[in-house]
C-alpha cells in the first residue's frame, strides 16, 4: 500500500453545508424551473447549468433535492429514448403546490 486513500468528496465546510431556509429556498426555486404536468421534461443537466451547480452539488444537492420530490409524489422522474440525463416534471401535485408557493410571495 502506498498510503492513505484520499477521498474524491471535497471536505465538508460551512459553506457546503445548507441550512433550512437555503434547502427551502433551493426547493421553491427547483419547483418553479420545473415544466408543468402536459409539458416536456427537462434534463438533469439543463437544471444543473440553469442554478449554475458543479458536478458535486449536481450530485448532491440538485440529485437529491430532485430524488426526495419524486419520493413525495411532488415530481415525476422520466426516461427520454436516447438521453442519459434524466428528465424531470411536476405532477399535478407539485403543480398545486408551486402555485400555492407563488401565491404566498
Amino acid at each position: 500500500m502506498t498510503g492513505p486513500r484520499r477521498s474524491v468528496r471535497p471536505a465538508i465546510t460551512t459553506s457546503t453545508v445548507w441550512t433550512v431556509a437555503e434547502r427551502e429556498r433551493f426547493t421553491a426555486e427547483l419547483l418553479a424551473a420545473l415544466p408543468a404536468p402536459d409539458e416536456d421534461p427537462v434534463s438533469t443537466t439543463v437544471l444543473g447549468d440553469r442554478f449554475r451547480l458543479g458536478p458535486y452539488e449536481r450530485s448532491t444537492r440538485l440529485w437529491h433535492t430532485l430524488d426526495q420530490l419524486a419520493r413525495s409524489g411532488l415530481v415525476q422522474r422520466v426516461v427520454v429514448p436516447n438521453v442519459t440525463a434524466r428528465s424531470w416534471r411536476l405532477t399535478q401535485a407539485g403543480q398545486a403546490r408551486r402555485q400555492a408557493d407563488n401565491r404566498g410571495r
